[in-house]
């Protein structure tokens, strides 16, 4: 009960005084809960308003609510009163929530994608932590490393207290002693090696030359090799853009024999991003696309704009010429000016600048056009103006190592088996003539045990030539007697005799395609370039190239004839060797060809008295057997020790090849024929040299006899050592051979290390 103020200050008879002194009269002033007023403005008077907790109360003041009964949301949960769950009825005073446990609140706290009591960080419905518990990655049931192996079956596990799965460091296969891919040849010995930290010694699917998948193609011309990193030759279901036999692009090109813009057969779109005339895009902007714009000749186009001035067609600078790569003021196709230089480049000036017996363009293959202001070649060691074998004599005639200036034979440093003039399998064939040869860069003559299509005395093509002729009568598919494809399967052409519906009317090669005049001819559409268009435009009975005199390429627009016909056309024998102008001339790739000379072949066709004897080539020089003959033999084939070290030819590793004109090497110290090392003895006279195919005659860590890193493995038996002139017989590719204590134990490398099993372990505890 509440009293009076008045009453409880200063007691009944204190306040009938004070009222009396006041002048007031005897009466007591009422309590607020009993005056019959409302004192506190909420229109509830005395014991009707809640403020009031009897008659006596002096305070009508109402009160607080609870905050379970005050209509107020006082834990911002956006629940009131008894809605909320902090509410234990209307007089509770405390609206917060009870505390729910992380492991019965319904919610998934960690993440993991489960809750409550299906998280395994749960142990009952009162934990408050979610989080699961740290389980070891090898017994955890996951594939932690993705090798798809787990926990106990993984390589990288050591026990299930492991916390690690991923596996121990391995060799690579290049360096792993090992003939991953059973080609008889182990790591660096392996040419599919490309270091000891390659790890593969297979060749890919689609680079190996195989059929693969037994479909009739393989490596680029199999639908199922996108590129030649490709490892897997097997064909798609649907055939890709580039072997489907339609023309997708409509660039009058089909598939990867034919389209440009086709790298595999498994290449899923035609279309040439280099050339703007075939990439499906309007380059420049006049609202057509590739062919259909006037400004694309062909496909090949690399610009959808107007031909610049040197390949328009038209004489710009009214010099005669026309054009790249006939105008000297032309130093590319896309030049946009022909205008000549005031001085004559080399390649136009009349003059024999490097030589070579071959003056300007195009008679010099050092000049790429008129407008090249060198003749020298960069493609051809014997004619780049480089001493590449650094015997002191540069390029042809100087170097006596160069039966020419170009092809095969126009390498300082020697040619192949099949390229080298020699009958390297002692057949009685040589070269291209020879079964064993594929092409001109096969290095082994070792004929096949069945004769390829190319030599078997068979029309495999059934285009009414058979098999391969060195003087250019047999089958045009046929690139060497070894060529096991009677058909032309790569290059230019012959699009007549490649297997191939060119111009998509259904009929194939010749004699089928009426359009195939032979297997020379191409069955192409009229967008071709003069020369390629399968017309007679200048109508001397001659159409395209090679067949007519005026067509350097098929590319070229104009088959106009040069006043003076080319040596390869003009009806004389120009090299006395017996055989006329292109096709019969094997010196003559085409009708245009300026010199009957043999290019690519031998010195006994090549106009130069290679031996000195005062004769030159076939029939005038007695040593030459033919055109394809050799006048003289070189050290490395002639049956002589050259250089008196005990090996003769090609047993001798200062061989490289068997035209090879020197015995002694020219990188291994102890067959070079000096004192390396200044010791007075020379080559394997000097004790430091193990044999004529040791690189050093100097002591090295790998040749010295002694365990120079302590791992019970001495020189070449060493892991450490790749060759005898390598001078540290620790290998930083292993940890447990790199003479680093990689773990920092205290103990380095095999055998001190407890943790390193071999050389080719890991030092790192797992």
């Amino acid at each position: 009960m509440r009293s009076n103020p008045a009453t409880i200050l200063l007691g009944g008879a204190a306040a009938a005084l004070l009222l009396a002194a006041c002048g007031g009269s005897d009466q007591t002033i009422p309590p607020a809960c009993g005056d019959q007023k409302d004192n506190d403005g909420d229109d509830l008077v005395d014991d009707a308003d809640p403020g009031c907790s009897n008659a006596q109360d002096g305070d009508e003041t109402d009160p607080p609510s609870p905050a379970c009964d005050d209509g107020a949301d006082n834990d911002g949960d956006e629940l009131v009163d008894e809605d909320d769950p902090g509410c234990s009825g209307t007089g509770d005073g405390d609206e917060t929530d009870p505390s729910v446990p992380a492991c019965s609140d319904g919610e998934d706290n960690d993440e993991d994608g489960l809750a409550d009591d299906e998280d395994p960080g749960c142990s009952s419905d009162e934990d408050g932590d979610e989080t699961d518990p740290q389980v070891a990655a090898c017994s955890d049931g996951e594939d932690n490393d993705d090798d798809g192996m787990t926990d106990g079956d993984d390589p990288g596990c050591t026990g299930p207290g492991d916390g690690d799965e991923t596996n121990a460091p391995q060799p690579a296969q290049c360096s792993d002693l090992v003939d991953n891919d059973d080609d008889g040849l182990v790591d660096w010995l392996d040419p599919d090696c490309a270091g000891p930290g390659d790890d593969t010694e297979e060749t890919q699917a689609c680079a190996n030359g195989v059929d693969d998948d037994s479909d009739g193609w393989a490596d680029a011309l199999d639908p199922g090799c996108s590129s030649s990193e490709d490892y897997d030759e097997a064909d798609p279901p649907e055939p890709p853009a580039c072997s489907n036999g339609v023309d997708d692009d409509g660039d009058g090109f089909t598939d990867v024999l034919e389209d440009w813009g086709c790298d595999f057969a498994g290449d899923d779109d035609e279309h040439g991003p280099m050339f703007q005339c075939d990439n499906g895009a309007d380059d420049d902007g006049d609202g057509d696309t590739d062919l259909d714009d006037d400004d694309c000749a062909w496909a090949l186009d690399e610009d959808e704009g107007p031909p610049p001035a040197c390949s328009n067609g038209e004489d710009d600078d009214g010099d005669g010429r026309v054009d790249f790569p006939m105008d000297p003021g032309c130093l590319v196709w896309f030049d946009g000016d022909e205008e000549d230089p005031e001085e004559p480049p080399a390649c136009a000036n009349g003059d024999d600048d490097d030589g070579d017996g071959m003056g300007d363009w195009p008679a010099d293959l050092g000049c790429d056009s008129a407008g090249d202001t060198g003749e020298g070649s960069a493609w051809f060691q014997c004619d780049n103006g480089v001493d590449d074998d650094g015997d002191g004599f540069t390029d042809f005639p100087a170097d006596p190592d160069c039966p020419d200036a170009w092809g095969w034979g126009s390498m300082e440093a020697g040619l192949t088996a099949c390229s080298n003039g020699l009958d390297d399998d002692g057949d009685g064939a040589r070269d291209l003539a020879d079964l064993g040869c594929e092409n001109g860069g096969d290095w082994d003559e070792t004929d096949p045990d069945d004769p390829p299509a190319c030599a078997d005395g068979v029309d495999n093509d059934s285009d009414g030539f058979i098999d391969y002729s060195a003087e250019g009568f047999g089958d045009p598919g046929c690139v060497a007697a070894g060529d096991d494809s009677e058909r032309e399967l790569f290059g230019w052409g012959n699009y007549c005799d490649n297997t191939i519906d060119d111009d998509g009317d259904g009929l194939v090669d010749f004699p089928e395609d009426p359009d195939c005049g032979s297997v020379w001819g191409s069955e192409r559409s009229s967008n071709w370039a003069a020369c390629g268009n399968l017309e007679d435009d200048d109508e001397d009975g001659l159409a395209d190239f090679p067949a007519d005199p005026g067509c350097l390429s098929e590319a070229d627009r104009d088959e106009e004839d040069p006043v003076v016909l080319p040596a390869c056309a003009d009806g004389e024998d120009n090299d006395g060797d017996d055989l006329v102008d292109w096709p019969e001339d094997p010196g003559c790739p085409a009708a245009s060809d300026t010199s009957e000379r043999e290019r690519l072949g031998p010195d006994c066709d090549n106009g130069v008295d290679d031996d000195a004897d005062g004769f030159i080539d076939y029939p005038d020089d007695l040593q030459c057997s033919g055109a394809a003959g050799w006048e003289t033999l070189p050290a490395c084939m002639n049956e002589v020790d050259d250089d008196g070290d005990g090996a003769i030819d090609m047993a001798d590793p200062g061989c490289s090849w068997e035209d090879d004109d020197d015995e002694h090497s020219g990188w291994l110290e102890c067959d070079d024929g000096l004192d390396n090392d200044g010791d007075g003895d020379v080559d394997l006279d000097d004790e430091e040299c193990m044999s004529l195919a040791d690189p050093l005659e100097t002591v090295t860590a790998c040749n010295d006899g002694v365990d120079n890193d302590d791992d019970t493995l001495t020189d070449l038996d060493d892991m450490g050592c790749w060759f005898s002139s390598d001078d540290d017989e620790h290998d930083d590719w292993l940890e447990c051979d790199d003479g680093v204590d990689n773990d920092e134990d205290g103990f380095t490398d095999w055998p001190d290390d407890a943790d390193c099993s071999s050389q080719w372990g890991t030092e790192s505890a797992d």
